[in-house]
């Protein structure tokens, strides 16, 4: 989380820096493009599967997803951009759409645990603002203590599910 102002909590989906994030759909794109081409010279296997796959995560690796919380206009803006720069989707919320503030925790077989902190809406979907990555069985009191300065800060109770 950043706090842009003394009114507005500001997240970015992906808790790694964009070198990284871009590094990975770099390397994403370019395993479609082999896989495509490999399609393009054998007629039957799943290559063209394999490779439009890879494209599309490629391609989402490259947009970032900011979520910003204004406590001031109790508005919640949430946004796309690809490349940082050219706006792909935008949608607004107030923020009495909301009824809790949540922390989840979603365990991986083989591998690191994921750790989400979202905002519970009146239908019981939940908006996911930020994740965090944490070894398997560990806790979180990163992703806990973001949820509940969250919580604190726009004055929604706190419903967390084993962090």
């Amino acid at each position: 989380m950043s706090i842009m102002s003394d009114t507005t909590l500001s997240y970015s989906w992906h808790p790694y820096r964009r070198l990284y994030t871009y590094a990975m759909g770099i390397f994403a794109s370019a395993l479609g493009v082999l896989s495509l081409w490999v399609a393009s010279r054998h007629a039957s296997g799943p290559w063209s599967i394999f490779g439009y796959v890879f494209l599309v995560c490629g391609c989402f690796m490259f947009v970032e997803q900011q979520t910003r919380i204004d406590t001031k206009s109790h508005l919640v803006f949430r946004e796309g951009r690809l490349f940082g720069w050219l706006r792909l989707w935008f949608t607004r919320r107030s923020l009495g759409d909301f009824t809790a503030v949540t922390c989840h925790r979603v365990e991986h077989v083989h591998d690191n645990d994921s750790v989400f902190v979202g905002l519970r809406r009146q239908t019981g979907q939940v908006m996911e603002v930020c994740y965090f990555t944490v070894a398997n069985g560990y806790p979180c009191e990163q992703a806990r203590r973001e949820a509940q300065t969250l919580a604190e800060k726009i004055g929604l109770p706190l419903h967390e599910v084993v962090v």
